[in-house]
């Protein structure tokens, strides 16, 4: 047999080998007695969402199958929706689906987002992300303008001129780290509206003009409130150098209680209203004087 001939051979069987062999999928490992799996996709943990229409992303993954994506807000069931799409990933690993959901956020606030697959076989634990959402529906004074950014000039020159890099800014945010009440205005003759648990975030959006108060956005309440500028009740990250400056609020008036006093017969006289009341005074009805 010539060389020729053994070649072909042996390709061949190297074919017929490679034809027969079974093929290997990678793909995620779903847990072989039925239970569906669940993974949030959007939002991430721990992320700020505008005061918007928001796309919830989310998947699971079942061997037997997954009919509904159940979702809580804060504990509290908003509703059920099926799967938008589907896509196999063997046999041997079950089925991955996809599911989305428009959520509106009814205000600003902290919110635990909570998302459970449900199937023919047995229904995944939920999947949580908690998500601070912040808006412009609350009720501030109009800031203070403050100073324009002075524009530069650009300077003429015969060398290219390198990009520049932009670094990235950060939110500016202010943690709790005792309990601490969140007031109407800068000062303790404000009422208090709000209140901060021991490293509670909020999302800062202003200050005073002297610097000694952030305004925030409450995370138990949305309403937006003052906190002092003092790392004994909190800490501030992130770029804040350029927050606007706001008009606190006027601080709220309360009538003053009224004196009252005892109805007294005169001798020989009317009857008036004396304060204060004199003791076994008749008819000693309540007057004010």
């Amino acid at each position: 047999m010539t060389v020729k001939k053994w070649i072909v051979i042996v390709l061949l069987c190297v074919i017929i080998t490679a034809c027969n062999r079974p093929l290997e999928i990678n793909a995620l490992p779903i847990s072989s007695s039925g239970e569906s799996q669940t993974w949030i996709d959007a939002p991430l943990p721990n992320s700020t969402i505008p005061l918007l229409p928001y796309k919830l992303v989310f998947h699971g993954a079942s061997t037997a199958g997954i009919n509904e994506f159940e979702i809580q807000i804060n504990g509290g069931l908003i509703t059920s929706v099926p799967p938008v799409s589907t896509e196999s990933i063997g046999t041997n690993n079950g089925t991955l689906f996809i599911g989305e959901f428009l959520w509106t956020p009814p205000a600003p606030g902290t919110y635990l987002i909570e998302v459970r697959a449900m199937g023919t076989g047995q229904d995944s634990t939920s999947q949580q992300v908690q998500v601070t959402v912040i808006g412009d529906n609350v009720e501030l004074e109009t800031p203070l303008a403050t100073e324009p950014t002075p524009t530069l000039e650009p300077t003429p020159t015969l060398e290219p001129t390198p990009t520049a890099t932009l670094q990235e800014s950060r939110e500016c945010t202010y943690m709790a780290v005792a309990d601490l009440f969140c007031r109407l205005g800068p000062g303790k003759e404000y009422p208090e509206i709000g209140f901060f648990f021991p490293g509670q975030s909020a999302s800062i959006i202003g200050k005073t003009t002297d610097g000694i108060y952030w305004y925030v956005i409450g995370p138990n309440t949305g309403r937006v409130c003052t906190v002092p500028n003092d790392t004994e009740f909190g800490i501030v990250e992130g770029d804040c150098d350029l927050k606007p400056v706001f008009t606190p609020k006027p601080v709220p008036t309360s009538s003053p209680t009224p004196v009252l006093g005892c109805t007294v017969r005169d001798p020989g006289g009317p009857i008036i209203c004396v304060s204060p009341c004199p003791v076994g005074a008749v008819p000693g009805e309540a007057c004010t004087p």
